[in-house]
């Protein structure tokens, strides 16, 4: 195992870390306009890194590309929609 994978793998798990409270907290909301470009640029990543030959930067890229398909899906706000909106879609005081 190299060192750059780690530094990879370290970096991957750490921000992959600080995106889950947005998956926990039925509150939040991430437009769908950011969170799915980046799950494609971690899949991108992912890519990379299995042409490099760094296996486990590129399992732990695909999981962050997963994590943010799951952010887009359930904590996605729609396009137009007011980011005060409460989840079931009341304007929130």
């Amino acid at each position: 195992m190299v060192a750059a994978e780690m530094v990879f793998l370290g970096a991957t798990v750490f921000q992959i870390a600080f995106t889950l409270p947005v998956l926990l907290d039925r509150g939040s909301t991430v437009p769908r306009e950011t969170s799915v470009p980046t799950a494609l640029v971690w899949f991108v990543y992912a890519a990379t890194y299995v042409t490099i030959s760094y296996p486990l930067a590129a399992i732990a890229s695909a999981l962050g590309g997963a994590v943010w398909l799951v952010v887009a899906f359930y904590r996605g706000r729609p396009p137009g929609q007011h980011p005060n909106y409460d989840v079931d879609g009341s304007l929130a005081d």
